[in-house]
C-alpha cells in the first residue's frame, strides 16, 4: 500500500466518521419500538418533590394513584389512546383518545408529547392543550418518561415507567 493509498483511507474513514454524527439519532412516530400497547407498572417522583403525596390531577386528567395502572395504545400515524380502569372512586375511567408526536431537539433529547381530543365527561379533552414528557428510555420492552411538575414551589419530574404489553 503506498502513502498516497494510507492518506486516502483514512480520509474515506474521517468522512465516514463525520457523516455519520452530523445525522442526529432520532425517534419518530413509527418507531416500531414505541408503537405498541404499554402498561404503567410504576410512577416515581424526583427532584424537589421527591417521596411527597401529590394528590393532583395530572395531565388535567387523573391522581398518580389512577394513572399507575392505566393502559396505553400508541398506534402509527400519532393516534392512540390511553385507558384509565377507575379501580377507585376518585378515578374517571374509561379511554381518553389522544393525537402523539415525538420532538427531538437534539440527538440526546427526544420529546413525547400529546393532547386529549376525545375523553369522558368532565375531563378536558381539546387541541390547544398540550403535554410533554422526556423520553429517558426506550426499548422494546419498556419505556420511561419523565413529565415535569411543580407542586407547592417545589420542582421536580414524575418518571413514568411502561412495559409492553396490557395488565
Amino acid at each position: 500500500m503506498t502513502i498516497k493509498n494510507i492518506y486516502l483511507f483514512i480520509a474515506g474513514i474521517a468522512i465516514l466518521a463525520l457523516s455519520s454524527c452530523s445525522t442526529p439519532y432520532s425517534i419518530s412516530t413509527s418507531n416500531p419500538k414505541m408503537l405498541s400497547a404499554w402498561t404503567v407498572t410504576s410512577i416515581q417522583t424526583e427532584g424537589e418533590v421527591a417521596g411527597l403525596d401529590i394528590p393532583a390531577p395530572v395531565f388535567d386528567d387523573a391522581t398518580i394513584n389512577c394513572l399507575s395502572t392505566s393502559n396505553w395504545s400508541l398506534s402509527d400515524g400519532g393516534s392512540g389512546t390511553y385507558y384509565i380502569k377507575g379501580a377507585d372512586s376518585s378515578c374517571i375511567g374509561g379511554g381518553r383518545k389522544i393525537s402523539w408526536e415525538i420532538v427531538n431537539l437534539s440527538k440526546s433529547a427526544h420529546y413525547f408529547q400529546f393532547y386529549r381530543f376525545m375523553a369522558p365527561k368532565g375531563i378536558l379533552a381539546d387541541r390547544f392543550t398540550l403535554y410533554i414528557m422526556q423520553i429517558s428510555f426506550l426499548d422494546k420492552n419498556s419505556m420511561v418518561l419523565k413529565y415535569p411538575i411543580k407542586y407547592h414551589d417545589k420542582t421536580g419530574s414524575l418518571v413514568f415507567t411502561f412495559t409492553k404489553g396490557k395488565s
